[in-house]
Formats: structure tokens, C-alpha cells, sequence
């Protein structure tokens, strides 16, 4: 019967050691002692309800979950490895049968044709540059 007691008030302490630092460290100039009281108040508070919440959480999930045996887990996986399996499009051809072989060496043709050793030393021709309107990016916090 003591330990329960012991646990909600070691957990109040806690809580309230821990909002006390934060309100000193918030308010240390000003108001120190002040700060340090009212948010060791609300730490205790919630420090001591945490610690009270703390045994329901765990008989509830203990409870919560319940095993199945080997073969219904086995069938539950069965049985949605089948419904992903019948949802996927049947396909009419293979990979290869959609993309033929004289398809793909023709385009290597072509890109080996239109590309020569030369052209991949020159540079690139540039950009034309254009105007940049000074209104669009003005600012009002500047003034503008």
C-alpha cells in the first residue's frame, strides 16, 4: 500500500523539480522565486497524475492484444498475399515483347549518329539575358 503512495509522490517531486528549473531559468532576473513556486505547483500536478495514469496504461495494454495461433495468422497472410495478388492488372505481354530489341538499337543509332567526340568539347552557347524589372522586386520595407 506504501509503494503506490511512495511512487505518486516521488512522481509529483519529479515533475515538480523539473518545472521549477524552467521557471527559474525563464524568469531568473525578475521574478525567480515566484516563477520557481507556481511552476513546481503544476509540475507536482502533473508529475502526481502521470504517476497515478501510469498502471491503468499498462492492465490496458496488456489486455489489448490478443495472440493468434500459428495456422490463423498463417491464413490471415495467405489470404491478403491472394486479394493484393488478384488486385494487380493482368498484363497482356511481357517487358521485353513491349519493347523490342530493334526499337532500342535504333534510338543507340541515332544518338550515336547526332553526337561526335567534338561536340561534347565546345561549350554551351549562352543564354540571352534578359531585362529584370526593378518593380517586381521591390520591397516596401525598404521604402520602395
Amino acid at each position: 500500500m506504501l509503494r503506490p503512495v511512495l511512487a505518486v509522490l516521488l512522481g509529483g517531486a519529479s515533475g515538480a523539480c523539473g518545472f521549477a528549473a524552467l521557471g527559474v531559468a525563464l524568469y531568473a532576473p525578475a521574478q525567480a522565486q515566484a516563477a520557481a513556486e507556481l511552476f513546481a505547483g503544476f509540475g507536482f500536478a502533473s508529475g502526481a497524475l502521470c504517476a497515478l495514469l501510469t498502471p491503468f496504461r499498462r492492465r490496458l495494454a496488456t489486455h489489448r492484444h490478443a495472440e493468434l495461433p500459428g495456422p490463423a495468422l498463417a491464413g490471415m497472410v495467405r489470404a491478403t498475399l491472394a486479394s493484393a495478388a488478384a488486385e494487380q492488372p493482368a498484363r497482356s505481354s511481357t517487358a521485353a515483347q513491349r519493347r523490342p530489341a530493334e526499337a532500342a538499337a535504333a534510338a543507340l543509332a541515332a544518338a550515336a549518329v547526332t553526337s561526335s567526340p567534338d561536340a561534347a568539347l565546345k561549350p554551351a552557347a549562352p543564354a540571352a539575358i534578359e531585362p529584370v524589372d526593378a518593380r517586381r522586386f521591390a520591397s516596401s520595407s525598404f521604402g520602395a
